[in-house]
C-alpha cells in the first residue's frame, strides 16, 4: 500500500516501476472524491473494512430519489477485491440508506454522502434489536436485508445490495400456555426448549453446551436458547415446563468456525428443510452438502440405547449435532416448513458420530487438534485444545525440518489460527512443518509433541 496527499493543485500521474515482478499484477489507485481521474471504474471499489464478509456496506441513495434510485455516483459497488484474506468476491454492497438529508449539524439537504446513509441502517438496526432482544448481531442483520425493498436486478447485485432500507411494523411473539415435556429414559440426553427465555434450572440438572472445542456448564439462571441443544444427564424420568414465547418468524443461527454444533429449532421441522446461508447466498440443505458446507446428517440421541442416530424431523426438546465444513455458515429455521412427525432411528455410520457426552468427554486425555492439513491457504490453520478444563493461552512454535524455529503465534482460549506465516509475517514456503503447543491451564501447563504440518498452497 502507498498513500499520497498532493502539496499543490493540478495534474499528478502515476508510474509503477516493477524490475522483479515477472507476471502480470492488479493495480488499484483509490482517490476521494475530490480528485477526478482521467480513467475511473465503479467496479470493485469497496474499501475496507466494508469489503470484509460480516461487514455490513451501506450505500448512498439521494432522498429525493429513494423510491427507485439509482444511488449516488459515489456509492462504492462491488464485487470485493480477491485477497488472502477474503479468497472468494462477495457481492457488495449489502444495504442502501438515505444521504443528501436534513441534520440539525449540516442544515437542510447538507448531510451527504455514504457517512449519512449508514447512522440510517444503524438506528434501524437498533430499533429492530429493541424489538428482538435476544436476537444476535447476523439476526439482526438478516432481518434488515430480507425487510429490504429490492432495487435494480432481481435479489442482491453489486450496485444496490439487497435494496434500500426499509423498517417493517415489529412481530413481538406473546406468551403463550405453558408448555410441558416429560423425557422417560434417565441418563445423558440431548435436550432443549421451544421458548425463548428459559433458564437452565427447569430441568433440575446441570446443563452442558459445546462452545466449538469442549463442553461448558451453564451458571445457575443461565438462559437457554430454542436454537441450541444442551447435554442434561436426568436422575429419573422428569417433566419439564416452558412458560415462555415461541419465536413465530424465522430464526437465524450463525455458526461462525467450522467443526461440530449442538443445534435445536423452536418447532418441529424436517431436516432438510433447513436453509443455508453464507457469503450472501442461501442454498437448501441438499445445496449446502453438495457445496462442501455442511455434512449431510443431522444426528439425534437416543437415551434408551446410548447411540446416535440420522434424525429426519427435528424435535423442539431435543438437541441434534450438525457438522459445518467451513466458517461463516448461518442455518435458517424457516417457520413454514413445520412438521409433525418423529424422528427415525437409524444406526449411524461408523467414524461419523459426533463428541461423547460430558462425563465421556471429561474422562479422555487432552487432545491437541490441527485443522485443515494439509493447508491451502485458503482459510488459516486452527490449532486447538480438546479438554475439559479452562485454557488460558495457547502458544505455537514451528519448526522446519532441521530444527530451526520459524514462526510462532499466541492466543487467549483454547483456539488459535494461524495464517502460515513466518516469525517476520512473511509466508511461509510449501513443505513439512513440526508445530509444537503449548497450553496453560488453571494450575498446570501441558505441551504438545512435534506434530506434523503440511504446506500446500
Amino acid at each position: 500500500h502507498a498513500f499520497f496527499v498532493p502539496v499543490l493543485p493540478g495534474p499528478y500521474g502515476v508510474l509503477i516501476h516493477g524490475p522483479r515482478v515477472s507476471r502480470s499484477v492488479r493495480l488499484e489507485l483509490f482517490a476521494s472524491t475530490h480528485v477526478k481521474l482521467a480513467v475511473s471504474v465503479a467496479e470493485s471499489s469497496i474499501p475496507t473494512p466494508a469489503d470484509a464478509p460480516f461487514a455490513l456496506a451501506v450505500g448512498a441513495i439521494p432522498w429525493h430519489r429513494w423510491e427507485y434510485g439509482p444511488p449516488a455516483p459515489y456509492s462504492s459497488q462491488g464485487p470485493t477485491n480477491v485477497s488472502r484474506l477474503n479468497p472468494t468476491p462477495y457481492t457488495k454492497p449489502d444495504l442502501l440508506g438515505p444521504d443528501g438529508v436534513d441534520t440539525w449539524t449540516f442544515g437542510p439537504g447538507g448531510f451527504a454522502g455514504t457517512s449519512a446513509a449508514a447512522p440510517h441502517v444503524a438506528g434501524a438496526a437498533a430499533l429492530v434489536w429493541s424489538a428482538h432482544p435476544t436476537w444476535t448481531a447476523e439476526q439482526v442483520r438478516f432481518w434488515l436485508e430480507s425487510a429490504a425493498v429490492d432495487l435494480g436486478p432481481a435479489g442482491k447485485d453489486n450496485v444496490h445490495g439487497w435494496g434500500r432500507l426499509r423498517l417493517l411494523p415489529p412481530a413481538l411473539p406473546s406468551p403463550g400456555p405453558a408448555l410441558t415435556h416429560r423425557y422417560t429414559v434417565p441418563g445423558w440426553q440431548l435436550v432443549s426448549v421451544p421458548t425463548l427465555g428459559e433458564p437452565g434450572d427447569i430441568f433440575g440438572v446441570t446443563l452442558w453446551h459445546w462452545d466449538g472445542t469442549r463442553y461448558r456448564a451453564l451458571a445457575p439462571g443461565e438462559k437457554v436458547h430454542p436454537l441450541q441443544g444442551y447435554w442434561a444427564r436426568l436422575p429419573g424420568p422428569r417433566t419439564v415446563t416452558a412458560q415462555g414465547p415461541v419465536p413465530q418468524e424465522d430464526q437465524l443461527l450463525p455458526l461462525g468456525r467450522a467443526g461440530w454444533h449442538l443445534v435445536s429449532t423452536p418447532w418441529p421441522l424436517p431436516a432438510s428443510a433447513i436453509r443455508v446461508l453464507r457469503a450472501g447466498e442461501e442454498r437448501t440443505w441438499a445445496e449446502a452438502v453438495a457445496a462442501g458446507w455442511v455434512r449431510p446428517h443431522v444426528w439425534g440421541y437416543a437415551p434408551a440405547e446410548r447411540r446416535y442416530f440420522p434424525a429426519e424431523t427435528l424435535d423442539p426438546w431435543q438437541g441434534y449435532w450438525i457438522y459445518v465444513q467451513v466458517p461463516g455458515v448461518v442455518l435458517r429455521f424457516s417457520s413454514e416448513g413445520r412438521r409433525l412427525g418423529p424422528a427415525d432411528a437409524q444406526a449411524a455410520p461408523a467414524g461419523e458420530e459426533p463428541p461423547p457426552p460430558p462425563d465421556e468427554g471429561t474422562r479422555r486425555e487432552p487432545q491437541f487438534l490441527v485443522e485443515p492439513n494439509p493447508w491451502r491457504g485458503t482459510t488459516p490453520v486452527r490449532f486447538s485444545l480438546s479438554v475439559a478444563e479452562p485454557v488460558l493461552t495457547l502458544t505455537l512454535e514451528v519448526f522446519d525440518l532441521s530444527g530451526r524455529q520459524v514462526g510462532q503465534a499466541r492466543a487467549r482460549g483454547p483456539e488459535l489460527l494461524w495464517w502460515g506465516e513466518d516469525s517476520r509475517g512473511l509466508p511461509l514456503a510449501n513443505g513439512v512443518y513440526l508445530c509444537v503447543l503449548q497450553a496453560e491451564l488453571v494450575g498446570k501447563t501441558l505441551r504438545s509433541g512435534p506434530i506434523k504440518l503440511v504446506i500446500l498452497r
